[in-house]
């Protein structure tokens, strides 16, 4: 089987995961990880659901009893949870919303790159909701980071609003939002291991 395209339906994978095995499916990736956009719409005029809590069910605990900035959200507690993700006991335990065999997922080159709605980005979106520059993948000896570019609409990570031009890193299983647009972020092996439950399958 040759390499798999750069980006496409799921169902896509789905075969190919049905003809290799893990290291056949990663060598045959043209990126060490995807963007699995979990937006678009499924069968029956049905939009596929996105798993993560809005923000206002997330508690927010202070810690610090000074008062001060130590404040974090956890979306274990949010979403009632004990479910294992793709990076395991690093990523909080949040089930893998599901994005059906019809959802594109968008293979992340080594290198990163633009995501926005501008010609050459490496996840081109079409979605009045996104701007042309809209935000940047980042990579630092293999680790991903995420980097608002000031757009219009906001990037964000499991709910969380990104500072423009501060990066945040990306983990495996991470829900990524440009504007009204949500994606998984899954490293190649992860994406392997996810795909029947991504599609239902």
């Amino acid at each position: 089987m040759g390499p798999l395209p750069k980006s496409g339906a799921l169902e896509l994978f789905v075969r190919a995961r049905a003809l290799l095995d893990v290291d056949g499916f990663v060598g045959a990736l043209p990126g060490p990880a995807v963007l699995v956009r979990l937006d678009e719409r499924g069968g029956l005029d049905e939009g596929a659901r996105w798993a993560f809590p809005s923000l206002d069910e997330i508690d927010i605990h202070d810690d610090d009893v000074d008062g001060g900035d130590n404040v974090f959200f956890d979306p274990a507690f949010a979403a009632d949870s004990d479910e294992a993700t793709a990076t395991g006991p690093a990523q909080p335990p949040l089930a893998l919303p599901p994005a059906r065999d019809r959802a594109t997922a968008f293979v992340v080159p080594a290198t990163g790159g633009r995501l926005g709605r501008a010609s050459g980005s490496v996840v081109r979106l079409v979605d009045r909701s996104v701007s042309r520059r809209h935000a940047l993948l980042g990579t630092d000896d293999g680790v991903f980071s995420l980097i608002d570019l000031d757009s219009d609409n906001g990037t964000g990570i499991n709910g969380m609003p990104l500072v423009p031009g501060t990066p945040q890193t990306l983990r495996s299983g991470d829900v990524v939002h440009l504007g009204d647009v949500s994606f998984v972020f899954l490293d190649a092996r992860a994406l392997y291991s996810h795909l029947p439950a991504l599609t239902g399958l």
